[in-house]
């Protein structure tokens, strides 16, 4: 068993919640953002020229 202790500001501080729908929505949109990413750096050479 953990001995109790003073809960440090950074913990205070840290919103679970908020973490976790980051956390799932940046895993959701991790292909898209991969495809729009390689579609813009293709589309970069061709304004250039």
């Amino acid at each position: 068993k953990e001995k109790a202790r003073v809960i440090s500001e950074d913990e205070k501080k840290f919103n679970a919640f908020a973490s976790l729908r980051m956390a799932r929505a940046n895993a959701r949109l991790f292909g898209i953002r991969a495809k729009r990413a390689k579609e813009a750096a293709e589309q970069d050479p061709e304004k250039k020229k």
